[in-house]
């Protein structure tokens, strides 16, 4: 499931400033035209590389997000389905674990089980005195298999019975026996599949037959498939396994003591402000722009439509081009000090690979779930044609990538910290081209660099106290101009409140996600802008709720030389106030 294409190669936040840049240049052309001869229903891209003196990232969304020919545009802001691109999260998951000092990486991941659940859930029958370690799960070296079995229904035909309601990991065994989504009861179905404890039950494919009349058994299924493990030492050999990645959110969960979904929230998608950013389509913000997995069948597109599996770890984050650009941004950083230590971002990013014995391995491919990237890869018959001839030109010290694909998916990320570049690619369509994500990452870094806005300046120091609601007066420090202020109470959230002013196309000034750090305060911010044109000012929240009323009584207002343009606060993800002088 959640296939990759990953081969034998396999801080402190900035404040993100995720605003696109003129629309029709020639970047643009470059994409459209891609987009379209790749067969791609919709795509939208993030992409930064300050080696050729980019100030802020270039996030675009191309095509419609359905086979509908009403369908609306992918933006920015549409949230795809991620497939293998998610183990790098399920991973980091892990990195937060260890970096708290929660789990060890070499420990024993039967230290988390619950009393009573038995030694099968931890160990393979094969080598029962072989620890299987949190090492080995994100490294692919457990010695658990691929995939969650197959099975055949009660008319011969394949099915996938941990998928629902729609789609399954090939074409040919569709999803069956679970009419709602999300699967979200990881360890109770982990344990239905690899012991045979009569207490061990699931809802998973909950009423399916199987082919000669009797009830869907998952323990029963997997033996019938040769069980769950490999045959071999775990540790001693590599083996990619969406197995293993799906049982991880399960053991996050008994490590961390919240669920999968709510540890990931509060400690990798919030710390780094984003919002549009979840495990399951009920967590996404109210209104968010999905893209519909579509797939390209019979020289036509048709919708696949939404879908989850129960090993959703491995393959089921959604997330935008947006919030993706804030993640590589903080990993342009190595993730510290947001999200870890400086060292637990450099472990993540290099070789965590060991044999069973605990030594070195040769051609070493991963490190939290990402596959690692170095300089010595370049020169590799194995490296992917599309990373030589968009990256090689750049250091790959402490980089890494991943790809995947789903049903109605194909992704890819690349991200090189020594560098400063990172390239995010979503698209919500297969069965055209297996390599479609990896091309489109191609044409993102050969295509022309659209105009670039210039760095907003300095804020204003907040004052020490909230200031008066009298609309202040202009400070005549704007000679010949004209002189713009903003003033924001903000909520309990103040770090989802971003702004943009722009004359025309151009931004004049902005401020991103995580700018604002106090919450319940005033903030007063006064800039010169021309005396003259066409001027907007959009204020966002990126929990789609405002700056008031339910997360307390936030507000803002806007002045132009003294005189009030807007005040406000109620306006869910966004509102904008345009004006002419």
């Amino acid at each position: 499931m959640k296939f990759s294409a990953v081969s034998t190669l396999v801080c402190v936040l900035a404040p993100m400033l995720l605003i696109p840049a003129v629309r029709g240049d020639e970047f643009d052309d470059a994409l459209t035209s891609k987009v379209s001869s790749l067969n791609i229903r919709g795509a939208a891209v993030a992409y930064f590389d300050a080696s050729k003196g980019m100030t802020e990232p270039i996030v675009r969304g191309y095509g419609r997000v359905s086979s509908s020919a009403q369908a609306a545009k992918v933006t920015p802001d549409t949230a795809f389905m991620l497939a293998s691109i998610s183990k790098g999260f399920t991973a980091s998951a892990v990195a937060v674990l260890v970096d708290r000092g929660i789990i060890s990486l070499d420990d024993d991941i039967c230290k988390v089980l619950p009393q009573g659940y038995g030694r099968p859930m931890c160990r393979n029958p094969n080598y029962p005195n072989d620890a299987i370690t949190w090492r080995m799960m994100i490294t692919h070296r457990s010695s658990l298999k691929a995939n969650i079995p197959e099975a055949r229904d009660s008319f011969g035909n394949f099915i996938s019975p941990s998928y629902g309601p729609s789609g399954g990991y090939t074409v040919d065994a569709p999803a069956a026996g679970n009419p709602t989504c999300p699967l979200d009861e990881v360890i109770d179905f982990y344990r239905a599949l690899l012991t045979n404890d009569p207490a061990a039950s699931t809802d998973v494919g909950r009423g399916v037959r199987l082919r000669g009349g009797e009830d869907l058994d998952w323990y029963e299924l997997a033996q019938s498939n040769g069980g769950m493990w490999k045959n071999y030492r775990p540790g001693s050999r590599k083996e990619y396994s969406n197995l293993a990645f799906g049982y991880l959110a399960g053991l996050v969960e008994l490590a961390s003591g919240q669920s999968f979904a709510t540890f990931c929230r509060d400690n990798l998608f919030h710390p780094l402000g984003m919002y549009q950013t979840a495990w399951f389509r009920n967590h996404l913000p109210d209104g968010i722009r999905e893209a519909v997995p579509v797939e390209w069948y019979n020289n036509r597109f048709e919708d696949v439509g939404h879908y989850c599996f129960i090993d959703y770890a491995s393959g089921e984050l959604r997330t935008s081009a947006s919030d993706l650009a804030r993640w590589s941004e903080s990993m342009l950083n190595y993730g510290a000090p947001t999200l870890w230590s400086k060292g637990t971002g450099v472990d993540i990013m290099t070789c965590r690979e060991r044999t069973a014995s605990g030594g070195q391995v040769n051609g070493c491919e991963f490190g939290y779930g990402w596959a690692i990237l170095d300089n010595s890869m370049k020169g590799l018959s194995s490296t992917e044609g599309w990373l030589k001839s968009g990256f090689s030109s750049l250091d790959w010290t402490d980089g890494f990538w991943h790809d995947g694909a789903e049903a109605g998916s194909q992704t890819n990320i690349v991200i090189l910290p020594r560098t400063g570049v990172y390239v995010a690619v979503v698209t919500n369509t297969d069965m055209n081209s297996e390599s479609a994500a990896q091309q489109l990452t191609r044409t993102v870094v050969e295509a022309p660099l659209p105009p670039t806005n210039s760095p907003p300046s300095a804020p204003t120091p907040p004052p020490p106290s909230p200031t008066s609601q009298q609309p202040p007066p202009p400070t005549g420090t704007c000679p010949n101009q004209t002189e713009f202020l903003v003033k924001l109470k903000t909520d309990k959230y103040p770090d989802e409140t971003k702004w943009t002013l722009k004359r025309g196309n151009k931004v004049l000034e902005k401020r991103g996600f995580n700018f604002y750090k106090k919450a319940n305060w005033e903030y007063k911010e006064s800039f010169c802008i021309p005396s003259t044109g066409s001027f907007a000012f959009k204020i966002f929240d990126g929990y789609y709720d405002g700056v008031c009323c339910e997360n307390g009584s936030g507000s803002y207002e806007i002045y132009v030389d003294g005189k009030i343009k807007k005040a406000g606060g109620s306006f869910g993800w966004s509102e904008t106030t345009s004006w002419q002088i």
